[in-house]
């Protein structure tokens, strides 16, 4: 073999040994974006540009502030003092939580909503397959130290699974929301209370109790209430009515059973009454309104067991 064509040879053979070594270093990860990866996927939420680990403290963020939260993971809230909410609404928070898909499990409230949380509005985006699940807490309480004081606040619930004890039970609130919505709940779904809401909408959602004193949807003080294509399987009473003007249509309220004589559809005072509708004017002056109205069509009213 002739000198030039060894060190040809030879030349070839370091090029291609060269060459191989800088691919294998091109396809180690950069130790620093390594690590800027492993932070990412450490948080749970996020609010533009800012990550949090904890839950709890993006919602801390975000009072009394416009913002948007969008889960990145499921997260989980505990605390050591359950019944506690997580966050008191500051006023004038414009909040909107996106769980794109994802579960928040918590051991506790998430929102307080009182006199002081006047001009704010949280919106809850559930996204395909979102959940919250707070145990036997509320997703919102809404409930007011007095009733003479009402916060122009407004909540608005759009699709998700929700599961608690009154998940939402609210209190001196403008306007509810909810469509496209799933609750259990061991008590009741939807719980308004004195000066409960001035406006409540309900479409495409279904509620379902558990409990022998249960009642899936309970208008205790609303003005103006609609709700459309609402399904409530309730192990007593499905909706009870004590104020305002309640539009139902294309709906399906079961009760666990009904109480003779008053059927399906109860007139039987406040509170206690066992049917899929029970009607009665305990709260008017609460609510502000003089009389109950309700106007039902479309919609089926049946029982599981019967007395």
């Amino acid at each position: 073999m002739k000198v030039n064509d060894l060190n040809n040879r030879l030349l070839i053979m370091a090029t291609l040994v060269l060459g191989m070594a800088a691919l294998a270093v091109c396809l180690i990860p950069d130790v620093a974006d390594a690590d800027e990866d492993a932070a990412e996927t450490s948080y749970v939420a996020t609010i533009g540009d800012t990550g949090y680990e904890d839950l709890a403290d993006a919602l801390e963020a975000a009072m009394g502030t416009t913002a948007t939260i969008d889960l990145i993971s499921d997260a989980t809230i505990t605390t050591n003092s359950p019944g506690t909410a997580i966050v008191t609404v500051s006023a004038n928070t414009k909040l909107i939580l996106n769980l794109n898909g994802h579960k928040i499990t918590s051991n506790t409230r998430l929102f307080k909503i009182d006199q002081t949380s006047d001009g704010t509005e949280i919106a809850i985006n559930a996204g395909t397959g979102g959940k919250i699940d707070v145990g036997n807490q509320r997703v919102i309480a809404n409930i007011c130290t007095s009733y003479a004081t009402h916060p122009d606040a407004k909540v608005t619930i759009n699709g998700g699974e929700y599961s608690g004890d009154y998940p939402f039970m609210l209190y001196n609130l403008n306007e509810f929301t909810m469509s496209d919505a799933v609750l259990t709940a061991p008590t009741a779904g939807i719980w308004l209370g004195n000066n409960g809401v001035q406006k409540l909408t309900l479409s495409n959602v279904s509620v379902t109790t558990s409990d022998l004193d249960s009642v899936g949807i309970y208008l205790g003080s609303v003005k103006e209430a609609t709700l459309t294509n609402v399904t409530v399987d309730s192990a007593s009473t499905a909706i009870e009515v004590k104020s305002g003007t309640v539009r139902i249509d294309g709906s399906s309220l079961t009760a666990g059973e009904y109480e003779a004589p008053y059927g399906l559809i109860g007139h039987n005072g406040s509170g206690s009454g066992k049917s899929a509708l029970n009607i009665n004017n305990a709260y008017c002056k609460n609510a502000g309104v003089q009389s109950v109205n309700v106007n039902v069509t479309n919609t089926t009213l049946s029982y599981k067991t019967g007395v």
